[in-house]
């Protein structure tokens, strides 16, 4: 009785209670009511009245060895409590990507829960691939990647999600904030080279006076100068077009001073660290625009206070004569393509390909492609 009931072991000087005991269950111990009740003498998992119902006598135990695991990367329950906690994570990131109010105040929240989901699920890869929203839940991660203290997180979560078919050709066409953090951990460009699906990248810098076609890696379109008429003006703008349209002759120049640029739209975008690639400018021959250099542009709409100080984000054009400053290309060894004054990145979006912008994160990867 006293080893199966050690809660009514008298303590020596409890001499009062010895009688009690001896009759077992007939009277009740005499105790302290400021004493918590143990689980046996509030009827729970372990007691006599849960075990005759034919409850688990080691319930109690393994839910909370649960509970204590999800910390260290894990959960013993069932399949059906995992997906529940991973269906719990996916509606707080939904959630919380409703409006900026939200974010701000549920963001960390949301992450550490859809984290604890996907590490409890992390071996139900078919759980995994049946989340949705999936374009909402990586525009999620995308903002939380600009955390330098979530970074570590991020990479665990996307070692997980890559394992997935569905997640690793979504996490391929990231945002590059995202992008960025994932490339860093060297198990998740395992995962992509073992899928012969590698981190898509362009090819090598275009020679000097070389006259090319310049196509971006992903969708493979060309970048073409188009003749535009706005406001009874004619404009020169810069698309992508399935097939080659126009001709550029490359011009390998050196970086203008700072002091000798007169136009800089994010002077603290620029980036920081060792510098590669080759300083380029990029004349288009041919029609519309024969002889005109790519070039960084004001916006044609901007607002008042950007008018006022000079900035708002810059377009692609094709407008000038004279390679300057703001005509300079740097061509990485990535085969991504900046632009020097700037720092913005020429960027095609593979969901409207028909555009190219210049973006402050998100870039693509080009190919010069030589003319026969």
């Amino acid at each position: 009785l006293k080893s199966f009931y050690p809660a009514l072991v008298p303590h020596p000087s409890d001499q009062g209670n010895e009688a009690r005991i001896g009759r077992g269950l007939a009277a009740p111990l005499v105790r302290d009511a400021r004493q918590p009740l143990t689980m046996v003498e509030r009827g729970g998992p372990s007691s006599p009245e849960s075990l005759a119902d034919g409850a688990d006598a080691g319930g109690y135990a393994r839910d909370r060895l649960c509970s204590s695991s999800s910390s260290v990367g894990g959960s013993n329950g069932d399949a059906g409590s995992r997906v529940e906690t991973l269906s719990l994570g996916v509606r707080a990131v939904v959630e919380t990507m409703d409006g900026e109010v939200k974010f701000t105040n549920d963001n960390e929240r949301a992450f550490a829960l859809f984290r604890k989901g996907c590490r409890h699920c992390a071996e139900l890869h078919t759980a995994l691939e049946d989340v949705e929203p999936k374009d909402t839940i990586i525009a999620f991660l995308a903002r939380i990647a600009g955390r330098r203290s979530a970074a570590r997180q991020v990479r665990e979560l996307g070692a997980i999600l890559v394992q997935v078919a569905a997640w690793r050709d979504e996490l391929l066409v990231a945002p590059q904030q995202l992008l960025e953090v994932l490339n860093s951990d060297d198990s998740i460009l395992a995962a992509f080279a073992a899928a012969g699906q590698g981190r898509c990248t362009g090819g090598p810098a275009p020679p000097h006076e070389g006259r090319v076609f310049l196509r971006e890696a992903w969708t493979a379109r060309f970048l073409s100068i188009a003749e535009h008429i706005e406001r009874e003006r004619v404009v020169h703008r810069c698309v992508m077009t399935e097939k080659p349209a126009s001709l550029f002759v490359c011009y390998e120049t050196e970086e203008v001073e700072e002091d000798e640029v007169d136009f800089r739209f994010s002077p603290e975008a620029r980036c920081g660290g060792t510098v590669d690639g080759m300083i380029l400018g990029f004349a288009h021959e041919g029609l519309p625009a024969l002889g005109h250099f790519l070039g960084c542009q004001r916006p044609r709409r901007r607002t008042l206070r950007d008018a006022l100080s000079g900035g708002g984000t810059p377009e692609l054009g094709c407008a000038s004569r004279d390679l300057g400053g703001k005509e300079q290309f740097r061509w990485w060894n990535d085969g991504s393509v900046q632009h020097v004054a700037s720092s913005f990145w020429l960027f095609v979006d593979p969901e409207s390909p028909d555009a190219i912008t210049l973006h402050q994160w998100d870039k693509s990867f080009w190919e010069a492609v030589l003319a026969v």
